[in-house]
């Protein structure tokens, strides 16, 4: 047992020698004075290092790995060593079936120009490229897209590099700074900025995807511009979007993001902030084409649009949006937070959509031409619009079903909460609907058409008769309607609300709105809702408001 141990331990000495010998480092300008000649001397497993200096591809086509699995780094990082291709060519070219294993680190690539990308150009291949500034580079010709970096069937991987100035010139000049064609792969601690798609019809200014479906983790997508999409394009792909920020992005329509063709990306815990739409919508997003995005755990801020949704504008396209901030937005037109057309199956859960301002209507929301849209334990506060609807506005043959929010000093000259005009249909659920204003009225709720339902809920304002009906109808039952409302198990009585670790219009103890909502309907948490203080006193029964009913589960993460 003892023989074969030492055999065994010898054998594995005698491979890691070998390894160690079968693998070479060659200097360049030590032992080559151009970086392809050391790549072609060199074996699989060798490491081509690269002293501080400015480098020329000898090939316009550029630096080619050749398939091979080596590393190609500098001595002293992309500040000291660059690839300047002096605008006659590419900077550098993997389309041999390179793999993870062929390593590109701490370049300066700059000075390319050609089509399909003048500073890296992957095709049919997967290298890994670290640390690495690709910067001042332009796509021209045929295929002028991608002026930093385009990947065709392709799986790069992209980290801490950073990505920026580069140019993607010319009528389909998409990407600015990079292209993602029916391609994979990881994008990771990079900054894409300062990108410009030039073309009167370019999209992505920062990045485009197209069939593609690539990870992008802790980016920073910042001041880049382009016609459509100044910060990223995505057209009919899927890409895993987590801990970025996409902010300071230009565009005509869709400043920070658009998506378009079936799209479906998915954003974790991102900010998507102080984007401009200066010419049509869609600050923040643009969606259209039965896209759908899905949301997290992300903030929509600060980002403004000329005409309609200053935060998110989604036309026949759908989003799900989940623990997520859409404040401070701003439209000349409609939907300062969030613009609906034509969007059927749209859910907010836990979501904050306040601050918004629009010089029109629906100042947090705006739905028309038959969206649909759910909206479960969020608040819509704090929004304004110049006409009617602070926080929600409906037309058009719209839907929208609110249940467990709480939609609160909202301001409009009519509906400071919410206003219906056509034939719509507005439904409240355990909502509390308090502190909007109206100038012209209906403080709480104004109807010019439409049927409107509210049950378990509680509107109550400031002005005598927070519920304005020029048209349509309402039915409210089991409800607290300050001023009274005709229906089965509605009361006009002082709620009595309290605010509680952060929760605000809870009911105080004793107040009339616990355990007197529907009979029919019971709280699906009651006595041990994290969210009331320790004394208070609840039954099961469905109470009015915001924190009774069935849903008021969905408050808790």
């Amino acid at each position: 047992m003892n023989r074969k141990r030492r055999s065994f331990a010898s054998a594995m000495q005698c491979l890691l020698v070998a390894g160690a010998a079968s693998s070479a480092t060659i200097g360049v300008p030590g032992q080559f004075a151009q970086i392809q000649s050391a790549i072609d001397a060199a074996s699989p497993g060798d490491t081509v290092l690269v002293a501080s200096g400015t480098y020329a591809p000898a090939d316009s086509n550029g630096i080619s790995f050749r398939g091979k699995a080596l590393v190609v780094r500098s001595e002293e990082g992309a500040g000291a060593t660059a690839i300047d291709a002096m605008g006659a060519g590419r900077g550098f070219l993997f389309k041999n079936g390179e793999t993870v294993t062929s390593i590109l680190r701490g370049f300066t690539i700059t000075g390319g120009s050609a089509s399909r990308s003048g500073g890296i150009y992957c095709e049919g291949s997967s290298p890994a490229i670290y640390d690495c500034e690709i910067s001042g580079n332009t796509s021209v010709g045929l295929d002028n897209r991608g002026g930093g970096l385009f990947a065709l069937i392709a799986s790069p991987t992209l980290q801490g590099c950073t990505i920026s100035q580069n140019v993607a010139l010319g009528a389909e000049g998409h990407g600015g700074g990079i292209v993602f064609v029916q391609s994979g792969g990881s994008i990771s601690d990079c900054t894409i900025s300062e990108n410009l798609a030039v073309s009167a019809n370019g999209h992505g200014g920062g990045i485009y995807l197209a069939q593609s479906s690539p990870s992008i983790d802790g980016c920073f997508i910042i001041d880049n511009r382009a016609y459509s999409s100044g910060g990223l394009y995505c057209g009919d792909s899927s890409p895993l979007i987590t801990n970025c920020t996409i902010s300071r992005n230009i565009a005509d329509k869709g400043g920070g993001f658009r998506c378009r063709n079936l799209a479906a990306p998915v954003l974790t815990n991102c900010v998507v902030s102080a984007n401009q739409a200066t010419d049509q919508a869609g600050g923040g997003f643009n969606c259209d084409s039965n896209s759908h995005v899905t949301m997290f755990d992300c903030d929509v801020v600060d980002n403004t649009a000329v005409l309609w949704g200053g935060g998110m504008y989604l036309w026949s396209a759908n989003a799900t949006l989940v623990d997520c901030r859409i404040e401070n937005n701003e439209t000349l037109m409609k939907g300062g937070g969030l613009y609906f057309w034509g969007s059927s199956a749209t859910e907010l859960l836990r979501c904050d959509v306040s601050d918004n301002r629009s010089t029109g209507t629906g100042a947090g929301m705006f739905l028309t031409i038959g969206s649909s849209v759910s909206v479960r334990a969020s608040r819509i506060s704090g929004n304004g619009a110049g006409s009617s609807g602070g926080g929600l506005h409906c037309e058009a043959a719209s839907s929208a079903r609110l249940q467990n929010c709480i939609i609160a000093g909202n301001d409009a000259l009519a509906g400071g909460a919410i206003s219906c005009i056509g034939a719509d249909t507005l439904h409240l659920y355990n909502c509390t609907v308090a502190g909007n204003t109206a100038t012209l009225g209906g403080d709480g709720l104004y109807f010019s058409g439409g049927v409107g339902r509210v049950e378990n809920s509680i509107v109550w304002e400031d002005a005598p008769d927070p519920i304005a009906i020029d048209a349509g109808s309402l039915l409210a039952e089991w409800s607290d309607i300050k001023g009274g409302w005709t229906g089965a198990g509605n009361i006009d009585a002082t709620p009595g609300f309290v605010t509680w670790r952060g929760y605000d219009f809870l009911l105080q103890n004793r107040s009339p709105c616990i355990d007197t909502g529907n009979p029919g309907t019971l709280d699906a948490l009651y006595d041990s809702h994290p969210a009331w203080p320790a004394a208070h006193n609840d039954g099961e029964p469905a109470d009015m408001g915001a924190y009774g009913g069935p849903g008021n589960g969905d408050w808790i993460p």
